[in-house]
């Protein structure tokens, strides 16, 4: 009797492309897009690095596939919003629509963020240009139940509102799903329903002149300037050299390396951060509610004057060696806390995990309305930002309890 043998066929899933794309999506966001390799994103697919080539010719094309993905789930959200002959209905699905897609995809939805500096120019557009109709359409239905508004402003309000519900793919404070609709939900339609009667911008006041404190100042300020702009893995130690006038052997009289400058930077960003912190609630006082919108505007003059430093500490910290990185977020852990237990002081009642996503929410409203605005030094820009950052920090009781 002869024997009988199976062969076993091994069919390629269906969906492996959209596997492959999440997997990748989630490791970009989490690593950023050098520190990711083809094999990591096999691994973690289970499959092997020639596979991924036969869906994608490269790692860059699969991280543009991945950018439009993020960009074309929100839109698809949107588009799945009826038709409703009440503004305020409009708008509230929109909202809702948007805060679910985003929940749902929160560990990757940080990739366009900041890595988005790596797309070429082309692709960098073609996503921008998709951001941008989430946010008119958001403004257009605002438009539609705020006649006080000028398109403009809506459109401040209308990203200051994405920036709220945006601010969840930077941190891992969770949760449930129905506290979550209604903490971050809640802080959303209070911007679009912000009014900025009575706010006072910030002044910002900036300066054109080099760095005063030698060629070690000059090369850390050259550097993140060129971080800020192309991301530090397409900065060379030569072209930070050249910038400062200087020789590349003369960077390392001052500093051991790239990542030692990226530290230094970092580091700086953290402890100002701290100082204007507690400048602000000195001057506040005994007084909660003062000393927190003191520290609100206190974080918008030090982001708009000095931006370029900020956004390098918020992008490329992950790429700093792990025991640099570890120091580091200890200290952006403790900067949290000092605006959570303030924000707590104002409002007791309100428990810590609410507490934390709200003030990421405001933290993200300064962040992207700046960068927006292109960090436009425009009162009227300013003071929105402000409107926005109150308006988050104040939820009404009935977003207090569990």
């Amino acid at each position: 009797m002869s024997e009988v043998v199976t062969e076993t066929v091994r069919r390629r899933p269906k969906d492996r492309k959209q596997r492959i794309e999440a997997a990748a999506a989630e490791a970009f966001s989490a690593h950023g897009f050098h520190a990711v390799g083809m094999e990591d994103i096999a691994a973690a697919v289970g499959v092997s690095a020639p596979a991924l080539y036969r869906h994608y010719p490269s790692k860059y094309a699969l991280f543009v596939a991945c950018a439009r993905g993020l960009a074309a789930g929100l839109l698809d959200g949107i588009d799945q919003v009826p038709a409703s002959d009440d503004p305020d209905d409009r708008l509230d699905a929109l909202v809702a629509a948007v805060l679910k897609v985003t929940v749902a995809n929160r560990s990757t939805g940080g990739l366009y963020r900041w890595e988005g500096r790596y797309l070429a120019p082309e692709h960098r557009a073609e996503i921008g240009e998709q951001f941008d109709r989430l946010t008119a359409t958001i403004a257009d239905a605002l438009l539609e139940v705020r006649g006080d508004l000028q398109p403009v402003v809506a459109d401040r309000v209308a990203s200051g509102a994405l920036a709220v519900i945006a601010s969840i793919t930077a941190h891992r404070t969770s949760l449930g799903v129905r506290r979550m609709d209604r903490v971050l939900g809640g802080a959303a339609h209070r911007v679009l329903r912000v009014s900025l009667d009575g706010v006072e911008a910030p002044t910002i006041e900036r300066t054109d002149q080099e760095p005063i404190g030698g060629r070690r100042e000059l090369l850390l300020s050259k550097a993140i300037t060129l971080f800020n702009r192309r991301g530090y893995h397409d900065v060379g130690i030569d072209e930070i050299a050249t910038a400062a006038g200087l020789t590349p052997s003369g960077v390392y009289r001052h500093f051991s390396g790239k990542s030692d400058i990226l530290y230094a930077a970092c580091i700086r960003a953290a402890e100002r951060l701290t100082q204007v912190t507690a400048d602000a609630t000195a001057r506040a006082g005994s007084d909660p509610a003062g000393a927190l919108q003191s520290m609100g505007r206190a974080y918008i003059r030090f982001a708009f004057e000095q931006h370029e430093l900020l956004s390098v500490y918020s992008a490329d910290a992950t790429s700093l060696p792990e025991q640099d990185l570890a120091r580091l977020l200890a200290l952006q852990r403790e900067h949290v806390a000092e605006w959570v237990n303030r924000l707590r002081a104002v409002h007791p009642s309100l428990d810590l995990p609410s507490a934390r996503i709200l003030v990421h929410a405001a933290l993200g409203v300064v962040v992207d309305g700046g960068r927006r605005s292109h960090w436009s030094d425009d009162p009227a820009v300013v003071r929105c930002v402000a409107a926005m950052v109150d308006a988050v920090l104040d939820p009404p009781d009935t977003d207090l309890g569990r």
